[in-house]
């Protein structure tokens, strides 16, 4: 095996680091309601322990790569058990965001269906008592 793998990793998990941060500093700069500060806050940190995860799986597997089985059996095991065990957590992580994201974004979904209906009833009420004050005035004139 080749280092490849684990630099791509290793780049990628930087990569999202980063994104991370720079979409945690873009929000901060947002005026965002308590529960919407309380969703992104989770996310953020969900996703910077996984994306940190990452980063330590990458060296996790390339020191993996270099240790002989034969001759330190117990540290070939010991290092590639973290790995699959980081990518097991790395793997719940995601589905709960993914969880998260889902119930979060159906509740702004169901909360903006309920805005529009209200708005609607009220522009249909508006207009529906125009409507009747502008037939009472037609009618009142001649």
């Amino acid at each position: 095996m080749s280092i490849f793998f684990p630099v791509c990793v290793l780049g990628l998990a930087l990569a999202m680091l980063l994104a991370h941060v720079r979409s945690w500093v873009r929000m901060q700069a947002n005026t965002l309601n308590a529960e919407e500060r309380l969703f992104r806050d989770n996310q953020f940190r969900r996703r910077m322990q996984a994306s940190s995860l990452l980063a330590l799986v990458a060296p996790t597997m390339l020191a993996g790569q270099r240790v002989a089985p034969m001759e330190s059996p117990w540290i070939f095991v010991s290092l590639w058990a973290a790995v699959a065990l980081a990518t097991c957590w790395i793997g719940w992580l995601a589905i709960l965001d993914a969880i998260a994201s889902g119930r979060h974004f159906r509740r702004l979904s169901r909360d903006r269906a309920e805005t529009r209906a209200r708005l609607k009833s009220e522009m249909e009420r508006i207009v529906a008592d125009a409507r009747t004050a502008g037939g009472s005035a037609s009618q009142a004139e001649p």
